[in-house]
């Protein structure tokens, strides 16, 4: 439900945020308009990783675009620098990274939720997500 939305403004708002970032000269409009691609980006490069390992080993002949070496090599290396980067500027700690290969598998979860996303994108239906937890009464806010 949550992609589904963020999908309506991406198709909704995109086109009109880059044009009024480019007219008014405001890189926070077009950053704005740039974040609203992210979860298509996730969605092209998890297909095209499944349909290449699809093509490494189930399905030989099946023609899929086959980056040069330097390119895979920068797409593996963003696909990891990025969350171990993450994990040090979060935690300021090397150990937190013992959980690096639980996040790179996480990360599919999100290739997942954009396909179920865009399959269902016409689905207007509405459901309420219950919230019964409570803050605990020591927590100040």
């Amino acid at each position: 439900r949550w992609m589904r939305g963020h999908f309506t403004n991406t198709f909704r708002y995109f086109v009109p945020l880059v044009r009024r970032g480019i007219a008014e000269r405001d890189v926070r409009l077009l950053d704005c308009a740039l974040y609203l691609l992210y979860p298509l980006a996730v969605l092209s490069i998890g297909m095209q990783g499944i349909l290449w390992l699809l093509s490494a080993t189930v399905v030989p002949n099946l023609l899929v675009v086959r980056p040069a070496l330097p390119i895979l090599v920068l797409i593996l290396a963003i696909m990891t620098y990025y969350p171990i980067l993450g994990i040090y500027l979060e935690t300021r700690s090397v150990k937190e990274l013992v959980y690096l290969p639980a996040l790179l598998a996480f990360n599919w979860i999100w290739v997942l939720a954009c396909f179920s996303a865009i399959v269902t994108f016409r689905d207007r239906r509405w459901y309420h997500t219950p919230h019964s937890a409570t803050l605990d009464r020591e927590i100040q806010l």
